[in-house]
């Protein structure tokens, strides 16, 4: 199956995109950050440049504090969430049925050629579980499609590839009802990861890159995976491509 992503390839089929690489300074001016804080409650988040002890390179590190505990106001139902995402291109939110151009459209990739995402991260809290989050351009501002970010229980730099076709739709936490084709991946206006694991505590995680791949790239990207023994995590999705 993998040969097969090889060879069904056309000549103009870009093979990789690079959303996010934080080994460049400027890709940091991109993110925005945001936790239960914003709406009283008490979890703290940061988003800062960071040179990894292990490779001298410089990535992210996306970290704080999560606090469970509800704020005073009674319409809060739900507390201890933090996340990081990239800028809208727009500031205000402006869902379109359609666009008579692109230079009206409110949305920052069309991945609709790519198979999976791929990150590179390490876990320095590994008890700690982070979802990884696209934004389309819907019609609700809080409509998400995640994926939880599976990793080894260690801190060692791990890849993880997710295929798009796996995400759920979710509003506020909640998974919604999800219709063929609803994930619009020729929208996109945001990517970025959270953690809501419903625990107290610190946590960190390291980021590197995040990209979306298709066939050759994809092949060789997996055939990696495959033969590094800490990534365990990538099984499941690797077998269903032999």
């Amino acid at each position: 199956m993998l040969q097969a992503f090889k060879n069904y390839v056309s000549p103009s089929q870009q093979l990789r995109l690079v959303l996010l690489d934080f080994k460049d300074p400027k890709t940091f001016n991109r993110i925005i950050t945001t936790s239960d804080e914003s709406l009283g409650g008490f979890s703290t988040v940061h988003f800062d440049p960071y040179r990894d002890e292990d490779t001298g390179n410089l990535c992210a590190r996306f970290h704080g504090n999560l606090n469970l505990n509800l704020p005073a106001d009674p319409k809060v139902k739900d507390s201890g969430w933090a996340m990081f995402k990239t800028k809208d291109r727009q500031k205000k939110h402006s869902f379109r049925p359609f666009y008579l151009s692109k230079r009206f459209a409110n949305f920052w990739w069309d991945l609709s050629t790519f198979y999976a995402v791929h990150l590179r991260v390490k876990n320095q809290t590994p008890a700690r579980k982070f979802m990884i989050n696209f934004q389309t351009d819907t019609s609700s501002r809080t409509d998400l499609f995640q994926h939880r970010v599976f990793l080894e229980n260690n801190s060692q730099w791990q890849d993880v590839f997710i295929s798009f076709s796996d995400f759920v739709l979710t509003n506020k936490g909640k998974i919604q009802i999800q219709y063929d084709e609803e994930f619009e991946k020729d929208r996109v206006r945001s990517v970025g990861l959270s953690i809501a694991d419903k625990k107290f505590g610190e946590y960190s995680l390291l980021i590197d890159t995040i990209e979306c791949l298709y066939g050759d790239e994809y092949a060789k990207k997996l055939t990696q995976a495959r033969n590094n023994p800490l990534l365990k995590s990538n099984d499941s999705l690797i077998n269903t491509l032999n």
